[in-house]
């Protein structure tokens, strides 16, 4: 199995999970008037949704068997620079705290909150 193949799998797999999120949030709402067989379908649901999140962790178990990682290389430490002194009197001195925190996410980061928003809209976290 090639990751674009599980890639796309695993995508079906959270389309089809949405949309039984979504079947369930319409059975719950107030305009449904609730009876057994609504319990039972929304029972049912809710397991295929288990079974989803199942199948997602087997597939990618079975990437991670087919494809194991390759050992990192160790690259050799950067040595620090050496630290830049301000010869200037502290009375001089002004620091922005403004400046220091507009710094922007890195790519780890955006990473992280773009996976979290798609488990919130997948209905996997809350």
């Amino acid at each position: 199995m090639t990751l674009q193949e599980a890639i796309d799998k695993r995508e079906e797999l959270l389309v089809e999970q949405r949309k039984l999120n979504l079947a369930i949030k319409v059975l719950k709402s107030e305009t449904i008037v609730p009876c057994a067989g609504i319990m039972m379908a929304i029972g049912q649901y809710e397991r295929r949704i288990e079974s989803i999140d199942n199948e997602i962790r087997t597939l990618g178990y079975t990437y991670q068997a087919e494809h194991p990682a390759e050992p990192a290389t160790e690259q050799p430490a950067e040595q620090p620079a050496e630290p830049v002194r301000d010869e200037r009197p502290v009375e001089e001195i002004t620091v922005s705290l403004a400046e220091e925190s507009t710094t922007e996410p890195t790519k780890e980061q955006k990473l992280a909150d773009l996976f979290i928003d798609l488990f919130k809209q997948a209905g996997i976290i809350h």
